[in-house]
């Protein structure tokens, strides 16, 4: 604001997205969700948001040329407005979050039937994923994945991994989803100047980073960095936002605040790790919270909801279902 002096103002700028989806997506949410019943309600209620956006991904399909190089499961155009966004990745990332949240229900109902339903629900939403056919959707699930079953065997069931049925499983996975890669190719190289963009966001943002390389440009700054630059202004037009948190951090904040940021994140998935490794009967509810968080800040190495609810959310549902179960442990022992 014009009133603030200019100092306070960079500071404030720099502090306030921090500031602000830490109050709304983590303090609040703590204060909201006192029992897991409540935690229960609000995973319901996320996961049959990621069932609209899959079944909208799923409708999209039927009303694409099959042969169109474009052809991809994407957002719809709905009531006269783009409820989810005009971009695949919108649609991509939600569902990285979504699918492993639909296993954390499994911790709530113990019938065969809801159990399978939860399955299928899970298989169709990494499905949907798939044919969005984003690569960084590819390696998040990819990562994801490997992620569940290394800390499901190696730390929960503690038990050797076998490499010749693990080999197996892999060549059976890479045969099924074989097709869609080879689309997935095609695609990328028909989508070959989204690549050339992001490598010139980078570029931009490591410029940016080697002038100011300790305090960063502040908070707010990228945009219009990218608009000061002539190259970038006359290719693509309009200026844009980085896209991935890495650019954003080391242009606006420089090497400390980038440090600082990296250490915020560490800190919070760290007590993640370790309070599953504390509860891991509990596991049915902690990995899957675990495994969606993870995936979906994965996801802002690419994409530019770093600071938004869908991506912070899971991160303080699995904070909250910890702190719920230390306080139902507590209350045993008195």
């Amino acid at each position: 604001r014009s009133w603030i002096p200019a100092p306070l103002g960079a500071l404030w700028c720099s502090f306030r997205w921090i500031l602000f989806f830490y109050l709304a997506f983590i303090v609040f949410p703590f204060n909201v969700i006192k029992d897991l019943k409540i935690l229960k309600r609000i995973l319901i209620l996320v996961v049959l948001g990621g069932f609209l956006v899959a079944l909208m991904g799923a409708i999209s399909l039927f009303l694409q040329d099959l042969s169109d190089p474009f052809f991809r499961a994407k957002p719809l155009y709905f009531l006269g407005d783009w409820i989810f966004g005009e971009n695949y990745n919108l649609l991509a990332e939600f569902l990285i979050i979504s699918s492993f949240l639909v296993l954390s229900l499994k911790y709530f109902y113990k019938s065969f039937r809801v159990n399978r339903f939860l399955n299928i629900l899970f298989l169709f939403f990494i499905l949907i994923n798939l044919l969005t056919f984003g690569r960084t959707a590819w390696l998040a699930i990819i990562l994801q994945a490997l992620s569940y079953f290394i800390i499901y065997y190696s730390v929960i069931k503690k038990e050797r991994i076998k490499i010749k049925e693990s080999l197996s499983v892999l060549f059976i996975i890479f045969v099924l989803i074989s097709p869609f890669f080879l689309k997935a190719l095609d695609l990328q190289r028909a989508n070959f100047s989204s690549t050339q963009n992001r490598v010139l966001l980078t570029e931009i943002a490591i410029e940016a980073f080697w002038e100011k390389p300790l305090w960063g440009h502040g908070g707010g700054r990228f945009v219009s960095l990218v608009d000061d630059s002539t190259r970038f202004v006359a290719k693509y037009g309009d200026p844009l936002d980085s896209h991935g948190v890495g650019q954003k951090l080391i242009a606006e904040n420089g090497l400390l605040g980038t440090i600082t940021f990296l250490s915020f994140i560490f800190l919070i998935f760290r007590k993640i790790y370790f309070g599953l490794l504390k509860n891991k009967r509990h596991y049915q509810l902690l990995l899957p919270l675990l495994i969606a968080g993870g995936g979906g800040y994965f996801y802002q190495l690419f994409n530019t909801s770093y600071y938004k609810g869908r991506v912070w959310l899971p991160i303080a549902l699995a904070l909250i279902a910890l702190s719920l179960l230390e306080k139902q442990r507590k209350d045993s022992l008195d």
